[in-house]
């Protein structure tokens, strides 16, 4: 039982050795030649030079040029600056259409709070009236003989000469 149980355990370690080694070859492959095709392929890292070299520039001939080519470069800068006028003349309105909604928006403001106070002044003046009637019995006991408890008035007096 022992040796089979060896057996298996020593089999199993060579498969997976063989198995390993097999992958070496595909998983190390490209280590060798890592930029197989410079021309293909985009340079990686910060190197300037690397960069340098990735950018094709190429000075413009009057016999390379062609006229439908300057018209359709012509044609496509049009088209563009009216692009961007458009979008400058859209910010424009677009900021003084922001201003009048803002201002609307005050004058509507305004407007209600003048109603809530007319319809205030209007349907709570029992309200009010009683309001009035606790300031004034402010500091007044249900036992009140006429004797002041209260002596806010005379405090008020020191607090107004203080301020002067």
């Amino acid at each position: 039982m022992v040796k089979i149980f060896f057996i298996r355990r020593l089999l199993f370690v060579l498969f997976f050795c063989c198995f390993s080694i097999s992958l070496y070859t595909h998983v190390f492959a490209q280590a060798d030649n890592i930029n197989a095709y410079p021309d293909k392929s985009i340079p990686r890292g910060n190197n300037s030079s690397d960069l340098r070299n990735s950018i094709i520039t190429k000075a413009l001939n009057s016999k390379d040029t062609n006229q439908d080519q300057e018209n359709i470069g012509r044609e496509a800068m049009e088209m563009i600056m009216e692009i961007t006028n458009s979008n400058i003349l859209y910010e424009k309105n677009k900021s003084s259409a922001n201003l009048a909604f803002k201002e609307q928006k005050l004058k509507d403001r305004e407007k209600l709070n003048k109603e809530m106070k007319e319809y205030n002044d209007k349907y709570n003046k029992k309200y009010l009236a009683t309001f009035e009637r606790f300031q004034k019995m402010r500091g007044q006991h249900a036992g009140y003989t006429g004797v002041h408890s209260d002596y806010s008035a005379y405090l008020q007096q020191f607090s107004a000469s203080s301020g002067r």
